[in-house]
């Protein structure tokens, strides 16, 4: 026979002291932001690191002024 297991969710751990949960509420506010400010730097090196590596394999070319080209 299985054997179920209540699992701790949010609901269920929350404190039942109205102001102790607005002070843990704001924490995990606090720590939300930090994760989200971290997730858009490590966005923004993927992003400048994959725009170098796409700049070195670019071929420049210089056109001159009634010079033809396919477009």
């Amino acid at each position: 026979p299985w054997k179920l297991e209540k699992l701790p969710s949010h609901r269920t751990e929350a404190p039942v002291e109205e102001e102790l949960n607005g002070e843990l509420l704001k924490e995990e506010l606090d720590l939300l932001e930090e994760l989200r400010d971290g997730a858009a730097l490590r966005e923004a090196l993927l992003k400048q690191k994959i725009a170098s590596q796409h700049d070195k394999k670019v071929i420049k070319s210089d056109f001159d002024v009634g010079s033809l080209v396919l477009r």
